[in-house]
């Protein structure tokens, strides 16, 4: 028996973060893609990735801002606490200075005022963390010629986690303290590969995120590799030194995947997805697996093959509690593309068409799609590199020749805000292709986009406030 769709509908052009202020003289960039999280019951934030724009190398991150809102009608950079940013440093690996490029952070925050279950006071209240990646790049950012030019690999590989503690007093968002922390260090007895796509949730008084960690014996270097290995959950507590991940909850084990989400379903199962890895026979496919007993043991409950592209895939809850996935719909069945359907080869992305499953009552299917986000038919063709002229055309075809737009990493959670409703927040970053592989400049609809997305049930709460 088919059922109404949860999701009613998704807002467009509800909001766009583009520039980010305090960078070094000259640099050109726009906000990426974002992590939404509650700090208090009136206010939310973004931990919002900085995309460096004419850059000479691949995907060159420049930090985290976190963007602070209590009104979509003022979700506006204005209001921006710069957190990480790029510095330069001596790179013990390659001998040479180096460039500390910042992976967008994500973490996890206990809203201020928030309340347990019971109606106590939350202990950890207006506290939370993140987390990133460093990684060294050349300090001239290298040959685009090459894959990922100026990221120093194998034998120089240099990398390291920064563990950001944070506050909320209901005006200042503040930091504590930063550390550096080695990929060894941030979860003791365990290498920790890869960060989530989500920020993380409530569970008592600890919070649970998702996370990635390689098999005994890895080293930095296998990071570089792409030789990803397991992925599960953080379990992070606060002591006396802030919060700290204290234990690691396997849940794929048998399958190379990456970028994993968890989320807590309205009956209070967890629910858990990954990206697939490059390598996997199930890279096109949309997996879902849940537990009913607190993460001790996991069934898989969705298995749709062929039905996304090979990009970064979220599992989030609609206000009203409804599951559902957002990932890039593979376009294969849908658009002749020039000379042959858009396959997810060299020639084409794929990453233009970003869509939302919801999951059934049952938990066993998807819904049909909404299509959250289609920049083509909004904005018409993208800037290629050959609009430019700046690239060879044989060193461009090496890697894309930059025909697509990109529309992706998304994430989401519903947030409450000054106007006492819950409010779900979609986060994506919209860029041309190009951008992302060459030295072009940013299109006028480049950013972090921020959209609402309606659902027909009765409003869940992500806190007790």
């Amino acid at each position: 028996m088919q059922t109404i769709n949860p999701i009613r509908s998704i807002t467009r052009g509800l909001s766009v973060l583009q520039t980010p202020s305090r960078l070094p003289q000259g640099t050109i960039a726009r906000y990426g893609y974002g992590f939404p999280f509650q700090v208090s019951s009136t206010t939310a934030a973004i931990f919002a990735n900085i995309h460096c724009k004419m850059a000479r190398t691949e995907d060159f991150e420049l930090g985290t801002d976190v963007v602070l809102f209590d009104d979509l009608r003022h979700l506006t950079a204005d209001r921006v606490i710069p957190v990480s940013r790029n510095h330069e440093e001596y790179n013990p690996a390659a001998k040479e200075m180096g460039t500390m490029s910042k992976q967008c952070l994500v973490g996890g925050f206990v809203p201020l005022g928030a309340k347990r279950p019971d109606g106590s006071p939350h202990p950890h209240a207006g506290t939370g963390f993140g987390w990133g990646m460093a990684l060294s790049y050349a300090v001239d950012d290298g040959d685009l010629s090459k894959p990922y030019p100026g990221n120093f690999r194998e034998e120089k590989t240099h990398i390291y986690y920064e563990l950001y503690q944070f506050a909320f007093d209901g005006e200042k968002f503040t930091v504590p303290a930063v550390e550096k922390l080695g990929v060894n260090d941030l979860l003791p007895g365990q290498f920790v590969y890869n960060s989530p796509m989500r920020t993380a949730i409530a569970d008592g008084d600890d919070l649970l995120s998702a996370g990635v960690v390689g098999a005994p014996g890895s080293t930095v270097q296998d990071i570089m590799r792409g030789e990803i290995s397991k992925c599960g959950i953080f379990r992070w507590r606060k002591g006396e030194n802030g919060w700290r991940a204290v234990e690691y909850i396997p849940v794929v084990e048998d399958m190379m995947s990456f970028e994993p989400t968890l989320v807590r379903d309205t009956d209070g199962s967890l629910l858990f997805t990954v990206r697939p890895a490059y390598e996997s026979p199930e890279k096109r496919s949309i997996l879902v697996w849940r537990s009913k007993d607190g993460g001790k043991s996991w069934e898989k409950i969705i298995h749709a093959k062929n039905i996304r592209f090979q990009s970064p895939i979220t599992l989030n809850t609609a206000a009203d509690g409804t599951p559902y996935i957002v990932c890039n719909h593979l376009l294969s069945a849908l658009m002749d593309y020039e000379e042959g359907f858009m396959d997810g080869s060299a020639r084409t992305t794929c990453r233009e068409m970003l869509a939302v499953w919801a999951l059934n009552p049952t938990r066993d299917a998807l819904h049909s799609p909404h299509i959250a986000s289609f920049p083509r038919y909004e904005y018409g063709p993208p800037p290629t590199y050959s609009t430019y002229s700046v690239v060879n055309e044989g060193d461009a075809g090496q890697m894309n020749k930059g025909r697509d737009w990109t529309s992706d990493h998304p994430t989401a959670m519903t947030l409450r805000l000054s106007d006492g409703r819950w409010h779900h927040l979609l986060c994506y970053r919209v860029l041309a292709q190009a951008e992302v592989q060459g030295p072009i400049p940013p299109t006028p609809y480049s950013g972090l986009h921020v959209e609402e997305v309606f659902s027909v049930g009765e409003v869940k709460p992500e806190w007790n406030f």
